[in-house]
């Protein structure tokens, strides 16, 4: 076999993987705006229910659902193998919850880091509960500080 041909074999491999490459890229782009719109709705509805919560409004159980419903919805679609696993273990945490301690601010915690996973951040300088402490207020953290040092 001639050099030219190995060389003109090897380049046409090199090029049908840049295509390969560049053609996943695109689909991940795709897929990231996608699943980024989902997750920004579903977290600001869920942001919407905490301060309902937070100011003494009922719950709307239906409305709760339908979201649920519907973030299920779009995870089944858009997620990746790991956030349907990450989204199992939430649903866990939801049903398993004690609304006494710090559970619901580390079951926001985890939704909020499953998600930011699944859209390709890289948490691991965080430590639990960081990202709730976001949302909230001084008194809120001040109470879980106090927990957490007994």
């Amino acid at each position: 076999m001639s050099v030219e041909i190995i060389i003109l074999c090897l380049t046409g491999i090199g090029w049908l993987i840049g295509q390969w490459i560049l053609k996943n890229r695109e689909l991940e782009y795709k897929h990231f705006e996608r699943k980024a719109e989902v997750y920004q709705k579903y977290l600001n509805s869920f942001i919407e229910i905490a301060i309902d919560i937070r100011h003494g409004k009922p719950i709307n159980l239906q409305q709760s659902y339908q979201l649920l419903l519907e973030f299920k919805k779009a995870i089944l679609i858009w997620g990746k193998p790991r956030m349907i696993k990450d989204f199992i273990k939430y649903q866990e945490l939801l049903q398993n919850m004690d609304m006494s301690d710090k559970a619901p601010v580390m079951t926001m915690d985890f939704l909020e880091k499953m998600i930011r996973r699944d859209l390709g951040h890289y948490d691991f300088m965080l430590k639990k509960g960081e990202l709730a402490q976001i949302f909230l207020d001084a008194n809120v953290k001040s109470i879980l500080n106090r927990k957490n040092k007994k």
